[in-house]
């Protein structure tokens, strides 16, 4: 993880680039409400929000998300820390504790090609092990937001960083549970460690910040897909998606998705993570009158 040093140059190295605080708020649209989806329709759905992954397995957070933020005014930054930690709450994370180390840092800013650039030019040395090459392609996709992961395989029997190079990245020391575990599933589970998001201001345009908020706190969750227009079931990743009215907030089934990712078995293969989530996604559906 990045060093509190670390984290703390790039927020001052930002200083010089353009910002416009705004904090307008647009009459929010109504609820999407579908009608209940079948079976094939939410597989498709959790393949599609959660796809495949180098790691092969469901990344989610096991410590609590610590934001530090940048480009907001006071009362746009307050409102959007709540909303995050609200969908934080949904998913089991506790709430973090004053003077944390960040593991979230989000910029608001005008121009997030010229500020990807130079980030990479300075502090390419935090995306490590990661090439500079990947994170430049993940940080500079033309959305409104944009989001870097870092993950990292760690001990399923919470088994985490143990030390941290110069530069604040983690070393990990794994230790292996007891012999039987290894009949249960993989010893490793993928977990998030820290994330980087990047909105574009002027793509912000006409959405509330609950709006954006509400997107970015359920992508941070769980490496969620930035492109689910295909998807049918109404949920907040679609907030940027299409010319047709999208959901302003977490849906039910946003809601949903995220307990059940954060109630799926930590180790094991994607494949049967995610089709524990909509076996029980469906079970809820069926079960609505």
């Amino acid at each position: 993880m990045p060093s509190r040093r670390c984290v703390s140059l790039l927020l001052l190295s930002l200083l010089a680039l353009p910002t416009r605080a705004q904090d307008g708020r647009p009459d929010l649209l109504p609820e999407i409400v579908v009608e209940a989806p079948g079976e094939e329709e939410i597989v498709a759905f959790v393949g599609q929000v959660l796809p495949e992954n180098r790691n092969r397995q469901l990344a989610r957070w096991h410590n609590p998300l610590c934001v530090a933020m940048r480009g907001f005014s006071p009362t746009m930054a307050e409102r959007f820390q709540q909303q995050i930690q609200s969908i934080a709450a949904i998913g089991g994370l506790e709430a973090p504790v004053s003077g944390c180390r960040p593991n979230v840092i989000i910029i608001l800013i005008d121009d997030p090609d010229l500020l990807v650039d130079r980030m990479m030019k300075r502090y390419g040395y935090m995306f490590r092990p990661a090439s500079t090459d990947d994170v430049r392609a993940a940080l500079g996709e033309q959305h409104a937001v944009r989001i870097w992961y870092t993950t990292i395989k760690t001990g399923a029997l919470n088994n985490g960083p143990q030390k941290q190079d110069e530069y604040g990245n983690p070393i990990v020391e794994q230790r292996r549970g007891p012999p039987e575990n290894s009949r249960l599933g993989k010893i490793m589970r993928t977990d998030l460690l820290w994330a980087m998001v990047v909105m574009d201001r002027p793509a912000l345009a006409g959405k509330s910040v609950e709006s954006v908020a509400s997107h970015v706190g359920m992508r941070l969750m769980g490496a969620f897909a930035a492109d689910t227009q295909q998807a049918t079931i109404p949920t907040i990743l679609n907030l940027f998606q299409g010319e047709r009215p999208q959901p302003v907030n977490l849906t039910d089934w946003d809601r949903a998705l995220l307990r059940e990712l954060y109630a799926a078995p930590v180790s094991g293969h994607i494949d049967p993570q995610r089709r524990q989530i909509a076996r029980r996604l469906t079970d809820t559906a069926a079960a609505q009158p």
